[in-house]
């Protein structure tokens, strides 16, 4: 099964109109990089999975290519050998899994949902022979709670904690900055009762993370201690801002949410015994090179 000759025997039956180029297969798996996985029957491979480790530059798994034998499909093979994937990507300490497939490929579409990747982004034109469109996934691996856990502890030591600021990056901003280990977040904002800024995460170097909003003071009585006070109850399911309510005497915070650490819009609002007095949209998600 070491044989090239098989592995392009495979590609050719499984991808008749788009299989790799006999060259291609050969330089990728002579890259100490690349691991090829292959479920074999007596001498017959009957599923595939090829991946790329970018361990050290980017921080994650590539699934270059994955198949399973026509006579073999819709008995669990493909759920296996993405499996795989998951367990290289644990043993590596890498942050996601990155895939792409056809926008007609449904089948695969269904097996990168059923195995909790998420659909990133859609490049039109991804594909050629024929041209259609490119359905990027994304799976992050389970360092989630751990990233979510640095991002509260961050928030919490800076602009919520009233923070000391560092050295501007830009003029007239205000930036803070919390380190722990391999993570760094990232906080600059423009202004003061008019406002806009930035919030980044960067894992080994690496930006992974990004949030940025924009708020106004639009009423008397604004508290920007009541601000922070809300800011400092971040929830762990929806580290973003603040919880979804909050109340202390006469001020009212709110906070609604749609979407999750991938890719999220929001919006949070203060009242005064009433009467909406501050506003604030915000959006993010991950980061991708």
């Amino acid at each position: 099964m070491e044989s090239y000759d098989a592995i392009l025997e495979f590609d050719k039956l499984c991808f008749p109109t788009d299989c790799w180029k006999e060259e291609d297969w050969k330089d990728l798996l002579e890259d100490d990089r690349a691991t090829y996985y292959a479920l074999v029957e007596g001498d017959k491979i009957v599923g595939d999975l090829f991946t790329y480790n970018w361990s050290g530059e980017n921080d994650y798994l590539k699934i270059m290519n994955i198949a399973v034998h026509p006579d073999y499909r819709k008995k669990g093979l493909a759920m296996k050998l993405m499996e795989y994937a998951k367990e290289e990507c644990k043993k590596s300490d890498l942050m996601k899994i990155c895939a792409e497939t056809r926008a007609s490929n449904v089948a695969m579409q269904t097996l990168f949902e059923k195995c909790s990747y998420r659909l990133n982004k859609v490049e039109e034109d991804g594909y050629n022979n024929p041209t259609e469109a490119e359905f990027k996934y994304v799976y992050i691996s389970k360092m989630d709670k751990q990233i979510t856990d640095f991002l509260i502890k961050a928030k919490q030591a800076t602009y919520a904690g009233k923070g000391a600021e560092t050295v501007p990056s830009r003029e007239k901003s205000h930036d803070l900055i919390y380190e722990d280990g391999d993570y760094m977040y990232y906080d600059t904002y423009l202004g003061g009762n008019k406002f806009a800024g930035e919030e980044a995460l960067w894992i080994k170097k690496n930006p992974y993370w990004s949030m940025n909003y924009v708020g106004r003071v639009i009423g008397e009585n604004f508290s920007g201690d009541f601000l922070k006070e809300a800011l400092l109850l971040v929830p762990e399911e929806k580290p973003f801002r603040g919880p979804a309510e909050h109340t202390n005497g006469d001020y009212k915070y709110e906070c609604c949410i749609d979407g999750d650490f991938e890719w999220f819009h929001g919006k949070e609002t203060i009242s005064y015994k009433g009467n909406v007095i501050y506003e604030c949209y915000f959006h993010g998600g991950l980061i991708e090179g």
